[in-house]
């Protein structure tokens, strides 16, 4: 009857989802590559003013893997709304097991971790373990099921999995 903090609670991941929304996208299904470059620069979408976690100094060009190395706002921004676009973004998150967004979510905030709700630290510990696993998405268990004393099978919790990604895009942000 506790608050299980990794799979009850709903944080904003922040900059971790730049890599799930914006990069991983571009790479795997919009012909980017770690070398696609974009302009780190002022940036602004309607009322919104974008600047990066530094503060507002800006460094011009910088690839996709500069973008994921420094975790550089402006060229996460920039890769969704240039190559990307915000529904594509989610639905790659959701493809990685994020399944708390909500259509309110497919704006460029999202290529910041910038959501309605929020994501479980699980979730986003499936959606990072794709990467490492060229690309499967498999869903976390802590068991693989349990038996009684006869050997009979009370409960299987079959780990349910999917080809997310391509295995190079896996790979590509891996390296």
């Amino acid at each position: 009857r506790t608050l299980n903090r990794a799979t009850d609670s709903l944080r904003q991941p922040g900059s971790t989802f730049k890599v799930i929304s914006s990069f991983a996208p571009a790479l795997d299904a919009c012909g980017a590559t770690l070398s696609t470059v974009y302009y780190d620069g002022p940036y602004s979408s309607g009322e919104k003013e974008f600047r990066n976690w530094w503060g507002s100094d800006y460094k011009g060009y910088h690839t996709i893997r500069d973008g994921i190395t420094y975790s550089m706002n402006i060229v996460a921004l920039r890769c969704m709304a240039d190559t990307v676009t915000p529904q594509l973004g989610v639905e790659y998150a959701e493809r990685l097991g994020i399944t708390s967004l909500v259509s309110q979510d497919q704006t460029l905030s999202t290529a910041l971790g910038g959501l309605t709700k929020g994501v479980t630290v699980k979730a986003m510990a499936q959606a990072y373990a794709t990467f490492a696993n060229e690309g499967v998405y498999r869903e976390a268990r802590t068991y693989t099921k349990v038996v009684d004393s006869d050997g009979k099978v009370v409960l299987d919790n079959t780990q349910q999995s999917h080809v997310a990604m391509k295995d190079m895009t896996a790979w590509y942000i891996t390296y």
